[in-house]
């Protein structure tokens, strides 16, 4: 059995390949190595929402400018949009924020919370979407220090609940590293919110810091465990190595 693990030449249907076209296959696999590292040390990241930053609203700030679309609007999509109603709408859309008829804006006493988004992806989804509060009128800040995108961990879900006493109630969905888009297995996180300050200049603060996100029980799967990015960072490592051997001989 060869060093290394590597199968033999025969078993590997590599006779009649050339040596240019085994280094090209190894560049192939070592590209691919660099990016299951690079998605692995994605993964490993930790969302604001285990690590509260400091807070980010500041007193007097105006609403922030939505970022670039990269491009026009699927007019599919754009049918789902609706015209701004109200001061605070008004106010969010001249900053290049859209507004969708199926989030409606939330209110309670002199406090509203809205959401908008500044483009879709393919299927018509928000992506790079927050949610606004004012009160009595005024910019008070976002319920998120980051831009969120749909199917993605800490995506705001449902409506946003403003209580009769100002306090804000956000529900984020929290994706496993190995989760596909359609199907997030950890528990949502939820984080309330309160206002802060004096009249006229209060701001948005988060109020109540959530419980560390952790996995829930599985039932045994069949046929094995799926493969983590560092696994196949492995694998891919192992199949690099072998091709290059080959080709330096």
């Amino acid at each position: 059995m060869p060093q290394g693990g590597c199968r033999p030449q025969k078993m590997l249907g590599l006779r009649g390949v050339s040596r240019t076209s085994l280094a090209a296959v190894a560049r192939s696999a070592g590209v691919v190595l660099a990016l299951a590292a690079l998605a692995a040390t994605a993964h490993a990241q930790t969302s604001w929402l285990d690590s509260p930053p400091p807070p980010w609203n500041v007193p007097g700030a105006p609403v922030p400018a939505a970022p670039p679309g990269g491009g026009p609007v699927d007019p599919q999509c754009q049918a789902q949009e609706r015209a701004p109603v109200g001061s605070e709408e008004m106010a969010v859309v001249a900053r290049g924020w859209r507004l969708t008829s199926a989030w409606p804006i939330q209110r309670a006493g002199v406090v509203a919370v809205l959401r908008a988004t500044a483009a879709y992806d393919g299927m018509c989804r928000p992506t790079e979407y927050n949610a606004f509060v004012f009160e009595s009128g005024q910019f008070a800040g976002t319920l998120s220090p980051v831009n969120m995108f749909a199917r993605t961990d800490g995506a705001l879900v449902d409506i946003p609940v403003v209580d009769s006493d100002g306090r804000i109630t956000a529900t984020f969905v929290r994706y496993a590293p190995t989760d596909p888009l359609c199907c997030p297995s950890l528990p949502n996180t939820t984080v309330t919110y309160r206002l802060q300050g004096t009249a006229g200049t209060r701001v948005v603060v988060r109020e109540q810091a959530p419980p560390p996100v952790t996995m829930p029980p599985q039932l045994p799967r069949t046929g094995g465990p799926p493969v983590s990015p560092i696994g196949w960072a492995a694998g891919l490592a192992l199949l690099a190595g072998c091709l290059l051997r080959r080709v330096s001989r």
